[in-house]
């Protein structure tokens, strides 16, 4: 069975701007409106091509799936793994790596086969995370059907680098897509790794229906961030979050604990950036102020970088204590 793109976008899920440029699917998280927040040419901007917690999602009783990958790049200096994870039935059951030429931060066009086994699964297929990769010739070997997952609801996820999901070894492990697992929820990632709390990261009007919205910055601001910029920058982001979603249960998620948590920097310590956030966000009735600095030990193991990144460790830990507190707020 080889599908055509318009059939491939239907499996997709995590890519509400997916579409079809000749012959060939582009997985897209973000419009062309949503992308006029981010500064063109720049790191953010760039980062809006990638494609953090999108994922081909379906059932079908095909022996294997394959496909062909073009115009895989990444151009931002993002050097983490170029890599698919395979799961079937939710259990991860394969890793394919590809190389990376990264004096011009592309891979090759190329071919993947993927064998699935006899009888009727789950496939779950994450693209990867950091770079921008368009797929063609979709073939399901022996299959008599495909029809896309359905989850029991959506949330959007908005935020910085740990939330895009750097630096997980692989894409299935960030803690976005493991939350997803947990809660049988579609993810969207709007995450932008560098990103701040700052108005032009919301577009309201432009998100498809959710269940809910979790909402992760203040790290990057806390080192770097003008006192006067952060003070200006958060009522008006938390405003425009509030347009965008007036009715729905949002999720403000305080600062991990990070290496230098407690110097002293224009804005405070990270306690006293967080304390900020909590005030703002009071202001609105539907946002739940989720304290996550008690989420991972206080341990420089819990972070690969050893200083900001949660490892795969550290994401597991922040997506289960993360659920925990969605499932009691929510009643789910």
């Amino acid at each position: 069975m080889e599908l055509k793109p318009r059939e491939v976008i239907t499996l997709l899920k995590g890519a509400p701007a997916a579409r079809e440029q000749v012959g060939r699917v582009v997985p897209d998280r973000f419009t062309d409106l949503q992308r006029t927040g981010y500064p063109y040419g720049g790191a953010q901007y760039t980062r809006t091509y990638c494609h953090a917690s999108v994922t081909l999602d379906f059932y079908t009783d095909a022996t294997a799936l394959s496909f062909s990958y073009g115009n895989l790049w990444n151009e931002t200096n993002d050097t983490g793994p170029c890599s698919f994870d395979l799961l079937l039935d939710g259990v991860l059951t394969k890793r394919y790596h590809l190389p990376v030429d990264w004096t011009v931060q592309r891979a090759p066009d190329g071919q993947l086969r993927m064998a699935l086994g006899a009888g009727e699964k789950r496939v779950t297929l994450h693209l990867t995370n950091f770079f921008h990769v368009e797929l063609f010739d979709v073939v399901l070997e022996d299959a008599t059907f495909a029809r896309p997952y359905e989850h029991r609801g959506r949330f959007l996820a908005f935020g910085d680098s740990i939330t895009e999901g750097f630096f997980s070894r692989t894409p299935s492990q960030t803690y976005v897509n493991r939350l997803s697992r947990l809660l049988d929820m579609e993810a969207v990632n709007y995450a932008i790794g560098g990103e701040k709390c700052r108005p032009g990261v919301v577009t309201p009007g432009t998100y498809p229906d959710c269940d809910f919205v979790i909402v992760a910055y203040g790290t990057n601001d806390f080192p770097h961030t003008a006192p006067e910029r952060f003070k200006e920058n958060l009522p008006a982001f938390h405003a425009r979050l509030h347009e965008a979603f007036p009715d729905v249960p949002v999720f403000i998620l305080l600062p991990l604990w990070r290496k230098i948590a407690d110097k002293e920097k224009p804005l405070g310590t990270l306690r006293d950036v967080s304390a900020m956030i909590a005030a703002s966000a009071k202001n609105y009735p539907n946002f739940r102020v989720v304290n996550c600095v008690g989420f991972l030990p206080h341990e420089a193991w819990t972070l690969l970088d050893g200083s900001l990144h949660p490892n795969d460790e550290g994401m597991a830990l922040y997506a289960e204590r993360l659920a925990d507190v969605i499932r009691k707020e929510l009643h789910i």
